[in-house]
């Protein structure tokens, strides 16, 4: 009994010496269509191998940060399938070898690689308490004829979603954002992509805002009697910022940092308009509440 209590002690005080692992600051799940609609081209590639070039970068550019992929398909199969890429961080080369042998992998459906992707960041061990959390997709075919089985069960909220949409315009467009709302996104925004360029600039900035490293809480001091001390309750408003002209993504990422941004859609006659703010409520320069929803009017372009 002498020598188990002793082998027991010496165990519990190398526990004590090794803290727990800590939850990744940033977590990323990546959703990368795979089908047919795909394989079109974009700007002298296809809209997959841009894809997979942007997220390879991204990964490069921020090795601390754990990600995962699934990769998704043009199907109607509820079958789902383990992350393509677990979450891990510095993880490129893992990335790189499911890109040259996709033949090989696994895919689910779109409905089913969303559900999965929103339960990999609320469910998973240490990711579920990441103080920050994102869902990147690129999709192409919004599997409108399978319907929307998981309709009435959302999935998607408190989570951030970025969805790159490199489909067509029009029905299809509209199709999406029927179903991620039916999914329970509340804070998403849809990019539609028509360069590569704009995919690969909206996919850095996404990542690098959500990356950057949130400002430390102001230190207390302790107030002493020969020193009168000033109220330091936090502000509850904030000056509402003027994003009118900006492109989408950049005008929801510089009014997350202290507003809620709700995105309306306007149809445009310039396709240099095309995911431009055209208009703000609050304008910029008033003061509105901390947290408060500012509403971005976002020109859309449909092709005549």
């Amino acid at each position: 009994m002498g020598v188990v209590a002793a082998i027991m002690g010496i165990i519990l005080g190398v526990k004590t010496l090794v803290p727990d692992p800590e939850p990744p600051r940033l977590s990323v799940v990546f959703v990368l269509d795979v089908s047919s609609a795909m394989r079109k081209h974009l700007g002298g590639t296809t809209k997959l191998a841009a894809a997979q070039k942007t997220i390879l970068e991204n990964i490069a550019s921020y090795p601390g940060i754990s990600t995962s992929l699934r990769l998704v398909t043009a199907s109607c199969d509820v079958t789902i399938p383990k992350p393509t890429v677990d979450f891990s961080t510095d993880n490129a080369d893992r990335y790189k070898d499911v890109f040259r042998n996709l033949p090989a992998q696994s895919a689910s459906s779109y409905f089913e690689g969303l559900k999965s992707a929103a339960s990999d960041l609320t469910t998973t061990k240490l990711i579920q308490d990441s103080p920050q959390k994102l869902l990147v997709a690129f999709v192409a075919d919004s599997n409108a004829k399978c319907g929307s089985p998981l309709s009435g069960f959302p999935i998607g909220g408190a989570l951030v979603l970025q969805f790159f949409w490199l489909g067509g315009s029009g029905g299809e467009l509209r199709e999406v954002r029927k179903q991620l709302e039916a999914l329970g996104f509340s804070d998403v925004t849809i990019q539609v992509v028509g360069t590569k360029k704009k995919l690969e600039a909206g996919v850095r900035h996404t990542v690098k805002f959500s990356s950057e490293t949130p400002p430390p809480p102001p230190t207390e001091s302790t107030p002493t009697e020969s020193t009168p001390t000033e109220s330091t309750t936090e502000p509850t408003t904030a000056i509402v910022p003027s994003i009118i002209g900006l492109e989408e993504n950049q005008a929801t990422a510089t009014l997350r940092a202290s507003f809620t941004p709700n995105i309306v859609e306007i149809d445009v006659e310039n396709p240099s308009d095309d995911g431009i703010v055209q208009d703000q409520d609050p304008k910029g320069g008033t003061e509105a509440g901390a947290g408060s929803t500012v509403t971005i009017t976002v020109g859309r372009y449909v092709v005549p």
